[in-house]
Order: C-alpha cells, then structure tokens, then sequence
C-alpha cells in the first residue's frame, strides 16, 4: 500500500496575509486543493491523509467526505515533523513494514505525478527517497565582516515529495530539518532522484502571485 501524507497545518507566517495561506484561491480554487487532486488522480495512491490546521479543519474535510480513501487529522503548530508523526501515527494501523508513506508539501501546488510516482518506485528499490535540484545560482556563506562563495557543485535543494518504506520509521526521533534527518537515516545518491524547478513551495505572497500567472499562462 501506498499512504500520501500531506501535510497543511503549519501557520504560514511568512506568508503574511489576513486570510491563511492553505485558504487563498487561484483560479477559484483553494490551494489545499491541487496537490490533493494530484494524489486523487494516481493510481499508485491507495490511502490520503490530510494532516491540517485544526481551524481549517472543517472546511478541508467537507471537500473529500465522500472519499472513503481520504483521511483527516489535526496536526501540530509546534513543526512539520511532529505534523508527519500525527499522520503516521494514525494511518500506522493499517500499514506493514513494505508499505510506502510518500510525504507531500501542501503549498507545493505543482508537484506531478511523475516526482510522485518516482518517489515510490525509488524507495521500493533502496527504502526512501528524496527529490532534489542542483543549484544553478552562486551561493556564499554571509558572516559578519565575510563572505564566502561555496562550491555550488556539492549542494543540492531537496523538496517534497519524501518516501519511505515503513519498516525504516523510527519513533525515536532527533530534532531535525527534514524526514532523514530527524530518523537517523543517511541519503546517498541512490536515494536521489531529480525534482522540478516548477515544483517550488508557496511561503510568499509574491510566490502566490507567481503562482497564479503560471496557471493564467
């Protein structure tokens, strides 16, 4: 089986608006929406867990009630991770050890089924897998009175989708950045695949704007 962990809870902070982020439209339509419908449209998707902002719970859930597929639980505002482990936790009764939890950024509006189901065929393979863009800009390190350039050709962006096969998730988890970190687990390049430079995450206004003019285009 093959579990879609998305994950909305988070405040949006940096989004900076009145009205939330997961809650703001393009083309008359949420931004919850598009990656849920993704998800609804592959094949490969057996499960959905939608693991929300509990004020915007209602609103999300009356959308996919219908789906006995689709499930959806209250998430935490404390961080991403401990939103996944509410996900994980609740879908945890019906999985085994091979089957695969593929987690999906909410705000990542364009993610395709082609990262998606790349995502599972990886970590079918070799257990997990992240999604990853080489670095095309310079990049330096900003210090007080220096600044230093790095070289661009060891530095990867990583996004959503993450896969993992269930037998690798450890309750026993460290404070960290992302899924491999925060359990323990070492990426290398068999792990990798390549991402989408359209598969970019939502965290300003301006990337909303930006949104909507691909969508319009």
């Amino acid at each position: 089986m093959n579990v879609a962990i998305i994950l909305l809870a988070g405040k949006g902070e940096r989004f900076k608006s009145t009205a939330t982020k997961n809650l703001s439209t393009i083309n008359n339509k949420y931004l919850f929406n598009f990656v849920i419908d993704t998800c609804l449209k592959n094949k490969n998707i057996d499960k959905i867990v939608l693991v929300v902002n509990k004020n915007e719970k209602s609103i999300i859930a009356s959308k996919y009630s219908k789906n006995k597929n689709v499930h959806v639980v209250v998430g935490s505002l404390l961080s991403r991770q401990a939103s996944l482990n509410i996900g994980v936790k609740f879908i945890s009764k019906y999985l085994k050890p091979s089957d695969i939890l593929i987690t999906l950024d909410g705000d990542r509006i364009f993610v395709s089924n082609k990262l998606i189901n790349k995502s599972i065929e990886i970590s079918k393979k070799h257990g997990y897998s992240c999604a990853n863009i080489k670095l095309v800009d310079s990049i330096v390190s900003v210090n007080t009175c220096d600044i230093k350039y790095l070289n661009r050709d060891k530095i990867y962006c990583i996004q959503t989708p993450q896969a993992i096969q269930y037998k690798f998730w450890n309750n026993k988890q460290k404070i960290g950045n992302d899924l491999f970190t925060s359990l323990n687990l070492k990426l290398d390049k068999s792990h990798l695949f390549d991402g989408d430079p359209l598969n970019f995450k939502i965290t300003f206004k301006k990337d909303l704007e930006l949104a909507k003019k691909i969508k319009l285009s």
